[in-house]
């Protein structure tokens, strides 16, 4: 009888180990949502032969549908968010406002801040940041003279159980050098592989899945993944990473469906036509890998969030212009103050008010 009993007991227990693994990977699955190259567009954007597509009022609907179905949800923008400066720096001042408000209120978990988007300055960020507390995470950028990032160098989230580290990287091209900038000979780019030799083992040692939101294009993203294997995931924009249109949209959701994801690094699609999803789980191993990914268009008949429409309006660019034109005369006397400073200026005074 005894012996029974002890065989009952070491098959239970060989019950239980063998459906551990399966259970904590059910536990510890999550999708991980991911954007890039948003260019301001905050707003639903025209395009595709009328197709009225994106926006930040659908990706709210769409990861709310996406929690509801299959758990824990991470949303992540790779860099680019700084406006297409077509109107002028006043209209993309504005709608760099407006997206940085949308995108806490969407309720992005981290967003890399590429050297691109720093166009308008760094203290037209930290105003920004000072009034909306937008979790931005920069690994390389960093104050010229110094390896002091900007922002935070990695975040660190716990996510349905699931500890994911989060860094961000530019390439050192990115950064905008004039002084026009407002960036001048403060801020410098450090080399990404320099940044993640430093920073990667500190977010590994904290995290369960290393996710990394790059700005430096698939060919220099893939030989970093090569030179620093303990990253799990990179999600990619900048130079020859996803562009959005209907031919590169439609392909790209092509290319991925019922398909299984032997890469790590996935592109984005620029202006929030869709929405890339990964969707992570443990492998025998015990580490997080790529099971499935998706690019989930964000098409016209998906419903908006209204308080959300309510901050980017029907076409944030239009209504950048309207604010501007509402604002003319205040500009038009604050250009003329300007000028009226610089004519007293000597030549140096002016060069050192250009650098500031």
């Amino acid at each position: 009888m005894k012996t029974r009993i002890a065989f009952l007991s070491l098959a239970a227990a060989l019950v239980l180990f063998l459906a551990g693994p399966a259970l904590a990977g059910e536990a510890k699955s999550l999708t991980i949502l991911f954007s890039g190259d948003i260019q301001g567009w905050s707003s639903p954007i025209p395009t595709c032969g009328g197709r009225n597509m994106g926006g930040m009022a659908r990706v709210v609907t769409e990861r709310a549908r996406i929690e509801a179905k299959s758990g824990p949800v991470l949303l992540l923008d790779a860099g680019g968010f700084y406006p297409l400066n077509v109107f002028g720096p006043y209209v993309a001042e504005e709608v760099y406002r407006v997206g940085l408000k949308a995108m806490q209120a969407t309720g992005f978990d981290a967003a890399n801040l590429s050297a691109a988007d720093l166009v308008q300055g760094y203290a037209t960020l930290r105003k920004s940041q000072a009034e909306l507390n937008l979790p931005l995470v920069t690994t390389n950028v960093v104050f010229a003279g110094t390896k002091v990032p900007l922002m935070a160098p990695f975040i660190v989230k716990d996510v349905g159980g699931v500890k994911v580290g989060i860094l961000g990287l530019s390439p050192e091209t990115d950064l905008p050098r004039s002084p026009a900038g407002g960036v001048g000979d403060a801020v410098a780019v450090v080399s990404p592989a320099e940044a993640l030799a430093y920073y990667l083992p500190q977010v590994k040692a904290k995290s369960d899945l290393v996710v990394l939101l790059s700005h430096c294009g698939m060919v220099v993203t893939n030989e970093l993944l090569t030179a620093f294997p303990d990253i799990d995931l990179a999600l990619v924009a900048g130079k020859d990473a996803g562009k959005g249109s209907c031919t590169t949209l439609d392909s790209l959701v092509e290319a991925y469906r019922d398909q299984s994801v032997q890469q790590k690094a996935f592109p984005v699609v620029d202006r929030l036509y869709t929405l890339g999803a990964v969707t992570m789980q443990p492998n025998v191993s015990g580490s997080m890998v790529a099971t499935k990914v998706e690019y989930l268009p964000l098409e016209m008949d998906l419903p908006k969030d209204e308080k959300l429409m309510a901050i980017t309006g029907k076409n944030v660019y239009i209504e950048g212009l309207d604010a501007l034109k509402a604002r003319s005369s205040e500009i038009q006397t604050q250009m003329q103050n300007d000028v009226q400073q610089m004519q007293g200026m000597s030549p140096e005074q002016f060069l050192q008010t250009l650098q500031k």
